[in-house]
């Protein structure tokens, strides 16, 4: 039989996901070509959740520090009439403490934006765990490189780490022995996630990306101790993996690698990114050329996937 799956998708979801300047076209034209192939009748539609103003702090407190989330509110607040505000230098300076500049910088409602991946993954995870799906996709999310008191590379909230601290509070998680495997095959390492478990037991960690001098973020690398690439300290050695890649592996390198790793999944919850895309692929004509390069880890899962889609209870991406 079949997986139900689930996607998460509200028209206000994909207002406030093409709020980006950098990244705003990728969720509305994932889903164009989602539509155009007449997917959506085979998915459980799962709207984002609604927040009230208590639930909203409880949840984003669960991994972000009170001063990182005031920042973030107040860089909102000087967009909130001006695309282009005049913010005084010793603002500026503190909002740079927490990676709010650069790839991070503010633009009208990015707030509502970073808290709409959020509130998309807590839906995921909730349809996971009242069982409406056996796989819940979540387009929005997977920004995995917030930090608890920085935002990074493009990500301001972690809705990974939020969604996962979600999953191991609820009743199905109360046994400590039960954990969460989290895979990454996004295009760069998820430094964010695994250093928000770097200490803890309950959350493996597994990160395929490409790894070279100066790709962003440096790190993901194998560890230069006798724990190869094992690493995770204290509570949570052992726990977290990187298999750093190279351009150009394979498919048929990695696959039955990461067939066993997730073919006895603990509750898996898979992290892809549209962000490999071959260069000159149109998302717009789903019609075109196959649009996903062989040295990308997505092309390095997809036959690992498909021997293992059956055991997958938990998966959202992003």
């Amino acid at each position: 039989m079949e997986p139900r799956i689930g996607i998460v998708y509200s028209n206000r979801l994909k207002e406030l996901a093409c709020l980006s300047p950098k990244y705003g076209h990728r969720f509305s034209l994932v889903m164009a070509l989602i539509h155009a192939y007449k997917m959506t009748e085979h998915l459980v539609r799962i709207p984002p959740v609604n927040l009230t103003p208590d639930a909203e702090l409880k949840y984003l407190s669960s991994f972000h520090s009170h001063d990182f989330l005031e920042s973030l509110r107040l860089l909102d607040g000087y967009y909130a009439d001006d695309a282009d505000p005049d913010i005084p230098d010793d603002v500026m300076d503190s909002l740079e403490e927490y990676g709010l500049a650069y790839d991070c910088q503010g633009f009208p409602g990015v707030y509502d934006y970073a808290l709409s991946a959020v509130r998309a993954t807590l839906a995921a995870v909730d349809a996971l765990l009242k069982r409406k799906c056996q796989v819940a996709i979540n387009w929005a999310g997977g920004w995995h490189h917030g930090k608890r008191a920085e935002a990074s590379g493009f990500c301001y909230l972690n809705d990974v780490v939020i969604g996962l601290n979600y999953l191991l509070s609820s009743a199905a998680f109360q046994d400590s022995r039960k954990r969460v495997i989290y895979l990454d095959f996004d295009l760069h390492h998820g430094d964010g996630v695994e250093e928000a478990f770097a200490y803890s037991s309950r959350v493996v960690t597994f990160s395929v990306h490409h790894a070279s001098p100066g790709f962003f973020p440096g790190t993901g690398d194998i560890t230069p101790d006798s724990s190869g690439f094992f690493t995770g300290a204290r509570g949570g050695r052992y726990s977290c993996f990187n298999l750093p890649l190279g351009m150009c592996l394979e498919p048929f390198h990695t696959s039955p690698l990461l067939a066993s790793a997730i073919s006895k999944p603990l509750s898996p919850l898979l992290q892809l990114r549209v962000q490999v895309m071959r260069p000159g692929c149109r998302l717009s004509n789903p019609f075109s050329v196959h649009c996903m390069p062989p040295c990308s880890p997505p092309s390095l899962l997809s036959s690992a996937v498909l021997m293992a889609s059956p055991q997958i209870r938990t998966a959202s991406s992003i």
